[in-house]
């Protein structure tokens, strides 16, 4: 699914309102003026029919793997009935059909700007889960299908509040899946279908590279220990899931909308964007602010990981969850970085180039299942999360070195992509006097008032940190407050 939206957004025409198109035909001839309008239209349309393509597709994998673990059912019969757990299948692979059908009011939304509205409809969702989450397990004593029915209740919530977005900004019939009217009346051309087929691919490894771990697991771990994993896989990528995926989507959409005239006259070799100065720099600037958010949680994970997981009960405070989660913090430094380049890559690559991408990617999987057996069989969960690492590490490369290229044809040179000395410097000491503060007031055991003060040395690390962040980037503040303004 993840495949067909970013298709879809490379497709649609950059406009930054429903109406761009329309406004923007006047200022051609008449006869060139109503070929741009039926161009831009079509572009819209193959948007929307990529968008809808998420439906058999999610059909096609939730009938897969609701088979598949229907014909396990027996195996979990030391936690739940058979039947219990062959409803709550259904309900999630119902749930699933419910979201993919809600992607072409994704895509509206997500094309026409309308982030901040597309975010408050998810947001609302996720709470309504949470509450239909707690009424079922507490006040109806239900179990697994209390989890799958809150899923379904999530779907059909955000697909309505997506649908009722589009409504408010546009038409419904819009979102309709139809031909063309230029050429041949396709339902998607054969550069489009290409591209669908080679980005859907590279998502699809990018997929298995990324939830590679838990089939891992499935396969190798005691339940005992995929519980541990699971528990500091969830609160370790909760940040990612909060800020950084939001962020990637942002960076994508933006990026895409302007690469997507220069996409049709650039040769295969080259990154298609409308690269200035200005999108160059925000590229680099962004990333240096991924390394410092990412270097955050290095520096002051391992510390705090223990007083974090006592909040859980003393159970997962006590045992290999809190060096777990450390280890984890290393895995949330990478995605943060791999995120923000990967969304340029993808949003401004030709077809050629990521075809280049895909192959690299293939050759990343082989290295990547090298390592989780290594990884695993000497170091275990800790090795598993190391050859995540070693991942991200190396897509980001990859992402790193594309955008080096990029903005070396656009300026000649490149803008500084690492941060600057003096953030990375108060890193290392927050790092050093939150070890020191651990050591001293943050063991298990620990009184309240010796907790309080291993928090408030940490609170004065992090002020110190976004002061010399401040200082080296003052451009942060009026970034973070453009992120506010739909124009940009």
């Amino acid at each position: 699914k993840e495949g067909a939206r970013r298709a879809a957004l490379r497709v649609y025409p950059d406009s930054g309102s429903p109406n761009a198109v329309e406004k923007r035909a006047p200022h051609d001839g008449h006869e060139d003026g109503a070929k741009g309008v039926a161009r831009l239209g079509d572009q819209r349309v193959y948007a929307v029919n990529l968008a809808w393509t998420s439906v058999p597709l999610t059909a096609v994998c939730a009938l897969a793997a609701a088979g598949h673990f229907g014909r396990h059912a027996n195996d979990v019969l030391t936690l739940m009935p058979a039947e219990e757990h062959v409803h709550a299948l259904a309900l999630v692979a119902l749930a699933a059909l419910v979201e993919a059908a809600a992607e072409p009011a994704w895509l509206f939304a997500q094309a026409n700007m309308l982030i901040s509205q597309r975010v408050l409809a998810e947001g609302c969702a996720l709470m309504l889960k949470a509450l239909v989450t707690a009424w079922l397990v507490l006040g109806l004593d239900m179990r697994a299908t209390a989890f799958a029915g809150a899923q379904l209740v999530y779907a059909l919530v955000y697909a309505v509040l997506l649908f009722a977005i589009v409504w408010r900004h546009g038409t419904l019939s819009a979102l309709a899946p139809r031909r063309g009217k230029g050429g041949g009346r396709e339902w998607l051309p054969s550069s489009e279908r290409k591209l669908a087929v080679r980005i859907c691919w590279g998502a699809a490894q990018k997929f298995l590279l990324t939830e590679g771990e838990r089939l891992v697991l499935t396969q190798v771990a005691p339940l005992a220990e995929q519980g541990v994993f699971a528990l500091v896989s969830n609160l370790g990528s909760l940040v990612a899931r909060l800020l950084l995926a939001p962020l990637e989507e942002v960076v994508f959409a933006h990026f895409s909308r302007r690469a997507a005239a220069a996409l049709k006259s650039a040769s295969d070799s080259e990154v298609a964007c409308f690269v200035n100065r200005d999108l160059v720099e925000h590229v680099c600037f962004l990333l240096r602010l991924a390394i410092i958010f990412g270097l955050l949680f290095v520096a002051f994970g391992p510390s705090y990981s223990w007083l974090v997981l006592r909040l859980y009960g003393k159970a997962w405070a006590d045992g290999e969850a809190p060096s777990l989660l450390a280890t984890y913090c290393i895995h949330v430094c990478a995605m943060s970085v791999n995120g923000v380049s990967e969304a340029f890559v993808n949003a401004t690559a030709s077809p050629a180039l990521l075809a280049r991408l895909s192959g690299l990617t293939t050759a990343f999987s082989a290295v990547y299942v090298v390592a989780v057996v290594l990884g695993t069989t000497y170091a275990g969960t800790h090795g598993l999360v190391l050859a995540n690492v070693l991942n991200m590490a190396m897509r980001s490369s990859a992402s790193l070195i594309m955008i080096r290229r990029a903005a070396c044809r656009a300026l000649g040179t490149s803008p500084p992509m690492l941060p600057h000395a003096a953030p990375l410097l108060a890193l290392a000491a927050s790092a050093f006097m939150t070890e020191v503060g651990r050591r001293a007031f943050g063991m298990p055991g620990s009184a309240a008032t010796s907790l309080a003060v291993h928090v408030g040395i940490g609170i004065l690390c992090l002020a110190g940190v976004g002061m010399s962040t401040l200082r080296c980037e003052p451009q942060l503040l009026g970034f973070v407050r453009s992120l506010r303004r739909r124009d940009d």
